[in-house]
């Protein structure tokens, strides 16, 4: 979301417009203490959020329960920044920015990012790896001949030119695909156009809907 200091107005009338039911926040780029969790709870939402500075920040911002939530990641690999949070749930959802495009499909040039940031081999195989473990790309599984672009660069006129990348993805559990509905991107919130006051996020929402 790139900052939610900046775009919390935003978040919270996007929240309610789309009847979010849980939302997963990524670079929310402020501390535990100047996290809303009170403006969240004014309009019936329980909130977790892990991070200490404004590189960093994961929250879980939901109205149908939050328990047992885990902040960061739990091994002995020593990495100690605030880039991940769970609690949970019924069904297994995984999802965020991974910074990684799984298939040529989702850049608007392939041939431009080939074996560049965001599309080494070395990316793509430590996110498959995770697939691996009982999970499902969910946007591409439904969507696989669409591009479903998430990210599109602030320079120039890129996102009204389409040039995007699909950066976020969303892997469900077999529970998670068995009760799936849809799975969209919201490029609504992401149209400098119609986003007010603060200019949009460079990512745009995935939505997961379930049935």
């Amino acid at each position: 979301m790139n900052s939610l200091g900046a775009r919390s107005e935003q978040v919270l009338t996007w929240r309610v417009e789309r009847k979010i039911d849980v939302a997963l926040l990524q670079q929310t780029k402020c501390t535990d203490g100047d996290f809303p969790f009170d403006e969240f709870a004014e309009i019936g939402y329980q909130s977790a959020h892990h991070g200490v500075n404004h590189w960093n920040g994961v929250a879980i911002v939901s109205r149908v329960g939050l328990e047992d939530v885990a902040y960061g990641f739990q091994s002995s690999t020593g990495f100690a920044e605030p880039r991940l949070i769970d609690a949970t749930n019924t069904a297994a959802l995984v999802a965020g920015d991974f910074n990684v495009g799984m298939a040529d499909i989702v850049f608007y040039d392939a041939k431009q990012w080939a074996g560049k940031k965001h599309a080494t081999d070395e990316e793509r195989a430590g996110v498959q790896g995770s697939i691996d473990l009982g999970f499902v790309d969910l946007a591409r599984d439904q969507y696989r001949d669409e591009p479903q672009f998430t990210w599109w660069n602030y320079v120039g006129t890129q996102f009204a030119k389409n040039k995007g990348l699909r950066l976020d993805l969303a892997l469900g559990s077999k529970a998670v695909t068995e009760r799936l509905d849809d799975v969209w991107v919201d490029r609504h919130a992401r149209n400098p156009l119609v986003v007010r006051p603060a200019k949009p996020s460079d990512h745009a929402p995935l939505i997961v809907d379930l049935l």
